[in-house]
C-alpha cells in the first residue's frame, strides 16, 4: 500500500462542493484509501435501472467490517467551499473519521467499490 503524503490530496479539498456521483466517490474514496489505508463507503438509499439515488451519507468500515458514521473534518473538507470560514484546512488524521458504530438495514447491494445502497429496487 502506498502511503502518500497530505499534500498529494489536496486536489482533493472542496472536490464535492456541487455534489458528487457514485463514479466521484469511488475515484475519491479510492485515493484516500491508497493514502491512508482507510476504507470508506457512500451509503445511498436505493440502486435501481439509474443507478444510486435517494440521500447518502459517508461512513468509515472497522478492522472488523463494520460500518462506523463519519467524524471529524472528513466530509466537511471534501463538501465545503474551500474559501468558505467554515471548510477545514485539513482532512484531519484518518483516526478522526471513525465516529461511533452505524445503525444500519442491512444493505442490499453495492458496486464492489466504494458505493452501498439501502435498498435494491433494480
Amino acid at each position: 500500500m502506498s502511503m502518500l503524503k497530505d499534500e498529494d490530496i489536496s486536489d482533493l479539498q472542496g472536490c464535492m462542493v456541487d455534489g458528487y456521483t457514485p463514479e466521484d466517490i469511488n475515484r475519491v474514496f479510492g485515493r484516500l484509501e491508497e493514502a491512508f489505508g482507510v476504507r470508506l463507503v457512500c451509503v445511498w438509499d436505493y440502486f435501481d435501472a439509474f443507478g444510486y439515488g435517494g440521500n447518502s451519507q459517508f461512513y468509515v468500515v472497522g478492522d472488523d467490517g463494520r460500518l462506523h458514521e463519519s467524524a471529524g473534518d472528513l466530509y466537511t473538507w471534501l463538501n465545503f467551499d474551500p474559501a468558505a470560514d467554515e471548510a477545514p484546512s485539513s482532512p484531519g488524521t484518518p483516526d478522526s473519521w471513525r465516529g461511533a458504530p452505524a445503525d444500519l438495514a442491512e444493505p442490499e447491494g453495492d458496486d464492489g467499490f466504494h458505493n452501498i445502497a439501502l435498498e435494491n429496487r433494480d
